[in-house]
């Protein structure tokens, strides 16, 4: 008997489980920020079960050398959690009218304990807005749909 057969039979029977725990990276590309301005990426985690186990998501924010430019936001969300994480433009020392050039990435991985795929149902979203007012100004939707 091949080894795929045997396979096939012990996951039939539920003797043995592939492992689940996939890795998804949503990578939005690169913006520019001045002086005043906040870039936000904000997530959600949309599946409505509720006992399904939290999703692990990683958020980063880059410069254009590709160097990791804040601290990461590891986050577990619940099905119906949301998180953002802020980069202000502030925590540079820009001269007027410069501006800042960075990218996000969010990273999600599936649950091994489920083996289901939870990480489709994580949205993300960034914006760009006036630190003053709130108002935002760019709103990019989630680059995997």
């Amino acid at each position: 008997m091949n080894k795929q057969v045997i396979l096939a039979v012990l996951l039939a029977f539920g003797i043995a489980s592939p492992v689940w725990a996939a890795s998804r990276t949503s990578n939005f590309g690169m913006v520019g920020i001045a002086a005043g301005q906040t870039v936000r990426i904000n997530v959600v985690n949309t599946i409505g079960d509720p006992e399904i186990l939290p999703t692990p998501v990683v958020l980063t924010f880059f410069d254009n050398e590709g160097r990791i430019i804040s601290e990461e936001a590891s986050i577990s969300l619940r099905p119906g959690q949301s998180a953002f994480l802020d980069f202000n433009a502030n925590t540079r020392e820009l001269l007027q009218g410069e501006r800042f050039q960075l990218r996000t990435r969010v990273r999600k991985t599936d649950n091994p304990e489920t083996r289901i795929n939870e990480a489709s149902g994580i949205r993300s979203t960034m914006e760009i807005f006036d630190n003053e007012t709130g108002k935002s100004s760019i709103f990019i939707g989630d680059p995997d749909i």
